[in-house]
């Protein structure tokens, strides 16, 4: 929306930082590309849209059959530009996505928030969890019209494991 005639410009820089899935006892690295980033005004809330694709799933559903968790974590930022001072913060946002196997039903699970996935190919799963992915960074009123802006984007994908005695003790 227009704000007093003025527009507010977004200069967009989607970095993909280091989105790289390192695995324990593997020399295969795990890469992540970045589709389509928009940056909206919904209902005066800074909004985000962008798609993660995974190029190699098979590094992830290895990681899973063994018993591991792997997760997704999402974090933008939007930063006033200044010319004498450091950039200022001045919005974020931040999306986690877990992706887990049950080995009885064979079915891959990736988990948003209150809503749970499930595909038996990881590929399709993939695709339906994070080819499209919605963040709200704050109020846009927060932004100053005629000022510039950058957003940046962290992508982490990352294994998290349960200590194995945990895994016993829960899992008999």
């Amino acid at each position: 929306g227009s704000m007093k005639g003025s527009t507010i410009r977004l200069t967009l820089l989607p970095l993909l930082l280091a989105a790289v899935l390192l695995m324990a006892g593997s020399a295969a690295a795990q890469s992540l590309e970045l589709k389509d980033m928009v940056v909206n005004n919904v209902h005066g809330e800074i909004w985000l849209r962008f798609g993660i694709r995974v190029i190699n799933p098979e590094g992830i559903a290895q990681i899973l059959e063994e018993g591991g968790d792997v997760e997704l974590r999402a974090t933008a930022e939007v930063f006033r530009r200044r010319q004498l001072w450091w950039n200022k913060s001045v919005a974020e946002g931040v999306f986690v996505s877990k992706l887990d196997v049950n080995s009885l039903t064979e079915e891959y699970i990736a988990i948003r928030g209150p809503e749970q996935i499930k595909d038996k190919r990881l590929d399709k799963l993939l695709e339906n969890a994070w080819s499209s992915i919605d963040m709200t960074l704050g109020s846009w009123s927060g932004l100053r019209p005629g000022s510039r802006y950058k957003i940046v984007l962290t992508l982490e994908l990352k294994r998290v494991d349960i200590p194995v005695w945990v895994r016993r003790s829960l899992f008999f």
